[in-house]
């Protein structure tokens, strides 16, 4: 609509702006032909970019199995929850997580070991 130079000849803005929106996405698909039309599926390169790329199950599944370890850490107490994030995220040690938590290193090594337990039987589908 900026470059309108009678805006007043627009009777009606909102379907200017349709249509407007309607044909720049016919010029973007027309574009995507282009290029994807250029690439030879047969070349040795292509066929190598290919064969590396995930597949889209494995993704789906991979995105699916991460929503599901997220819910069930979720599920942890707070304490048990950082003690995890902050062993396997950050690599801390025991002692370094105890510091941090206010707890003893032996408390850091249960909080652990729930939180596996816990993570185990729930990602498996046991509990």
């Amino acid at each position: 609509m900026l470059r309108v130079s009678d805006i007043d000849a627009i009777h009606n803005p909102e379907a200017y702006l349709y249509t407007v929106a309607s044909n720049l996405v016919k010029e973007h698909a027309v574009l995507e032909r282009r290029q994807a039309s250029g690439i030879d599926v047969e070349d040795s390169g292509i066929q190598e970019l290919l064969g590396e790329l995930p597949t889209f199950d494995r993704q789906l599944d991979v995105d699916r199995r991460v929503s599901r370890l997220r819910t069930v850490l979720a599920q942890l107490s707070p304490k048990c929850r950082a003690t995890v994030v902050l062993r396997y995220r950050h690599e801390l040690s025991y002692e370094e997580i105890g510091e941090r938590l206010g707890v003893s290193s032996n408390m850091v090594k249960k909080y652990l070991a729930q939180a596996l337990a816990h993570c185990r039987c729930r990602m498996t589908g046991v509990a």
